[in-house]
């Protein structure tokens, strides 16, 4: 297995590339004072100046369209689509100078308001920084820009025949997929892609005191570039004085940037591994919901003791279906080679079944089937549990008793889907000194999903009420039976979820710090400036 590689170019928000530190903090401080829209009016008009059309004001932005009608409905009070990492820089400085508060959109496929569309502050849309670049030898690595979605990689890459390890929904962005943990048919093989950080890139000032404890962000600035190769940083000062920081002298650095989430920056790019990849067997069959107790038995099956062949993958989903007011069971399979009835589905396939998309293709089009269009409410939740059949049913129980209090909802729909934390990916976590999930199990791990959509606002109080029951109720399932595990994978989690507690108490504490020490200003935190997402403090 050879080293994975992820170049991630990462800029910070509270210190200025266009001023010195002290001109923007005092900028910062005589705003405050002001209120928040007239702070981000004046920075909407100064980012106007500076970026022209791709300044999009929220009351006049007709063509902006982001995946959850909820965050649709957040009004930011202005929009600007930067087009480069120096932009990107500029527009962190002017909004952060106004003490203006501000989202940052990649994909756009989070579910949590304020995550990737602001409200009332700045949306800076990645979106146009949508670049792919091979490596010279075209085959090890490529540069991939935060505006991609999974699919456009997908799509690109696939005609030489390689992939990287990526999603299993088209139209999630990489940056949010990747910094929250990044869960792949092909993690039971590679880990995942939390795991296959490998090389940064940042902007930092002249004059920098680094030292083993505070070295772990440094603030935007025009001058390049501490860039981490293998295990080692090159800090390369405006004055040429080069310093290298290696893993074991500044570990803080590489630990909180493996599951630390949105805390620390914004990426702008990664450098991924490739591997080589033609078409494989993936697909979905439906099945009557008489036979939900089989796919469940099949999932803990696949889960623990034909977990050993990592070249297979899975996840079985219960749906409710309000146009037929009924309930359906489904099983995604995948196998990493185009082998159209792999023994490890044996079992599996002797199931009977309504319908079936199960075939060989390309991991571009199957990704495809998972996509919802924009324009419906969502949600998720998660809770993770150690492998049992019978908890699986129980929480599937749970499930289909709080639907029956809220299906008449207009335009509910809902499922939940349990997919394997793989042993493999587990132990692959452990690499290069560990990272930030705390992920403890001497076994695989079961992650259910739960996914609710829904049309209107004004029944987003019962949809959030129907979702936080399911979670109490089925953590308090798993919990009765000694099978609840701590650790939430971040991106199922709904907003009411913890996701950080469940790294543990020494790993967040670590995190916690770490975040002190780079925004003694709270830019990155709950009370802060950029507040979407799950915030350390």
């Amino acid at each position: 297995m050879f080293v994975v590689r992820l170049f991630t170019s990462l800029l910070f928000a509270y210190i200025s590339c266009a001023f010195s530190t002290q001109d923007v903090l005092s900028i910062a401080r005589n705003d405050q004072s002001s209120t928040a829209a007239e702070n981000c009016e004046k920075a909407c008009q100064e980012l106007s100046s500076n970026f022209g059309p791709a300044l999009h004001f929220g009351d006049n932005d007709p063509t902006f369209v982001i995946w959850d009608k909820k965050q649709q409905d957040a009004q930011p009070a202005c929009r600007v689509t930067p087009v480069t990492a120096a932009e990107v820089a500029q527009a962190l400085t002017i909004v952060s100078s106004h003490w203006c508060r501000f989202a940052v959109k990649g994909g756009g496929h989070s579910t949590n308001v304020d995550a990737s569309n602001s409200v009332g502050g700045v949306t800076i849309d990645l979106g146009d920084m949508d670049h792919i670049d091979l490596a010279p030898d075209g085959r090890s690595w490529a540069d991939l820009g935060p505006g991609l979605v999974l699919s456009d990689a997908y799509t690109y890459l696939e005609q030489y025949n390689l992939t990287n390890i990526g999603g299993r929904v088209a139209d999630v962005g990489l940056p949010g997929y990747l910094i929250g943990g990044g869960i792949s048919n092909l993690s039971p093989q590679y880990g995942l892609a939390v795991d296959n950080i490998y090389e940064y890139e940042v902007y930092t000032t002249p004059n920098i005191n680094l030292n083993a404890t505070a070295f772990f962000f440094l603030p935007p600035t025009p001058f390049p570039l501490i860039r981490m190769i293998v295990d080692i940083f090159q800090l390369v000062l405006p004055n040429a004085t080069i310093i290298n920081v290696t893993q074991s002298s500044q570990p803080d650095l590489y630990f909180a940037l493996r599951g630390g989430g949105n805390n620390f920056g914004i990426i702008t790019n990664f450098r991924v591994r490739l591997i080589p990849q033609g078409p494989m067997l993936s697909g979905t069959k439906v099945y009557h919901a008489n036979y939900t107790r089989q796919i469940v038995d099949q999932t803990y099956q696949l889960t623990t003791t034909l977990s050993n062949d990592t070249l297979m993958c899975f996840s079985s989903r219960y749906a409710y279906n309000q146009t037929l007011d009924e309930f359906s069971v489904s099983m995604t399979q995948a196998y990493a080679q185009p082998i159209l009835e792999p023994p490890v589905f044996a079992t599996l396939n002797e199931v009977p079944y309504e319908s079936s998309t199960v075939r060989v293709d390309w991991m571009s089009n199957f990704a495809l089937e998972s996509v919802q269009p924009p324009g419906t409410r969502q949600l998720f939740g998660t809770v993770t549990f150690d492998p049992s059949g019978d908890l699986h049913q129980q929480i599937l129980d749970v499930f289909e008793d709080e639907v029956s209090q809220v299906k008449d909802i207009p335009g509910f729909t809902s499922s939940v889907v349990v997919s394997a934390l793989h042993i493999n990916a587990i132990k692959a976590m452990e690499a290069r000194g560990g990272n930030a999930l705390g992920v403890e199990s001497d076994g695989p791990l079961d992650i259910a999903l739960l996914t609710v959509g829904w049309s209107n606002a004004t029944d987003d109080a019962a949809m959030n009420a129907f979702a936080d029951t399911w979670i109490t109720r089925s953590m308090q399932a798993a919990s009765d039976v000694d099978r609840l595990h701590p650790w939430l994978y971040i991106n199922y989690a709904k907003d009411t979820q913890d996701p950080f507690s469940g790294y543990g108490k020494v790993n967040k504490a670590r995190l916690i710090s770490i975040q002190e020490a780079i925004d003694p200003k709270g830019i990155f935190t709950s009370t802060g400036l950029c507040r979407g997402s799950f915030k350390l403090r």
